[in-house]
């Protein structure tokens, strides 16, 4: 349940069936963090992996950290789950 935040690297995005999905790439990020009601859409779960190519280092930020965020910058957090969503919905296609 925690936002990780590539700063350096690239990892790939791997189905459970081993298929490429995408790239998570520096300056992106994975985050389980969806709009109330969003949550049920993989029932807390992703049905996918990462896999780092290579050393890639990653900032982790705990909900604790990101609710802080979210009450200081409202705009963020909404940025933030509106791209959480539309990565949900692209993974539904796989």
């Amino acid at each position: 349940m925690n936002t990780y935040f590539f700063l350096e690297g690239e990892a790939i995005i791997l189905g459970l069936n081993e298929e490429f999905i995408g790239y998570i790439k520096s300056g992106g990020h994975y985050s389980n963090d969806l709009e109330d009601g969003n949550e049920l859409i993989f029932d807390y779960k992703r049905p996918f992996h990462i896999v780092s190519k290579g050393i890639t280092k990653v900032g982790i930020l705990n909900n604790e950290k990101l609710k802080d965020l979210y009450i200081a910058f409202p705009k963020f957090k909404e940025t933030l789950r509106t791209l959480n969503l539309n990565f949900a919905n692209y993974l539904l296609k796989f």
